[in-house]
């Protein structure tokens, strides 16, 4: 499992902070193996995250956890 975090307009945090803050409060099956900080979400016309489209933009880093 992998997930891609968009942040608030201002705000900042680095990937290992988002695992950390996960690995309190969820079991280790369930933490993500990849973090992939982004500036913004691709949406269609209609607001819809595009999903295969972040599955393509960072296919590497996903490739690399054998996730």
């Amino acid at each position: 499992m992998w997930r891609v975090v968009a942040l608030e307009p201002g705000a900042s945090v680095q990937a290992d902070d988002v695992g950390r803050a996960l690995a309190s409060d969820l079991a280790a099956f369930k933490r993500p193996k990849a973090i992939v900080i982004v500036d913004e979400l691709p949406r269609n016309a209609m607001g819809k995250v595009q999903k295969a489209e972040l599955r393509g933009t960072h296919k590497n880093a996903f490739t690399q956890t054998g996730s």
